[in-house]
């Protein structure tokens, strides 16, 4: 048998398994965008004389992809990228236009802000993991 042509076929081999390994374990999933179902409560503050607060529930979708460092809202049927992404071990943040968003990945926390021209609603809640798919 030839040295090096069987090498060549056990390194071969061995890139070939290493691949695989890594898109079926849990390393190679790490890349894949994940998804959060959110639930918020919405508070709306109006600023003047007297302040007039209100509050909601509502649900969204938080999907993060920390390789790609890309994050997006699905809300009403709208989804929005955010741009400006910053993302720790700590938190994830990003803005677009007049929406802000911060999650805690340690307890899935999250904060929606939507500015406006005389009102800031404030959203707050908590995530939680999704097995389905990102939209």
């Amino acid at each position: 048998m030839n040295p090096g042509r069987f090498c060549r076929a056990a390194v071969g081999a061995a890139g070939a398994l290493a691949a695989a390994f890594l898109t079926l374990s849990p390393a190679g999933a790490v890349a894949a965008p994940k998804r959060l179902d959110c639930s918020l409560t919405v508070l709306e503050t109006k600023p003047g004389p007297k302040l007039d607060v209100g509050a909601e529930k509502r649900s969204i979708v938080v999907v993060f992809d920390e390789e790609a460092k890309a994050l997006s809202v699905r809300q009403d049927g709208d989804e929005r990228a955010l741009g400006n992404v910053t993302m720790t071990q700590n938190s994830f943040n990003g803005y677009v236009g007049e929406m802000s968003l911060g999650v805690d990945p340690s307890s899935w926390s999250v904060v929606l802000q939507t500015y406006k021209s005389d009102t800031v609603d404030t959203e707050f809640g908590a995530c939680s993991l999704s097995a389905k798919p990102p939209p």
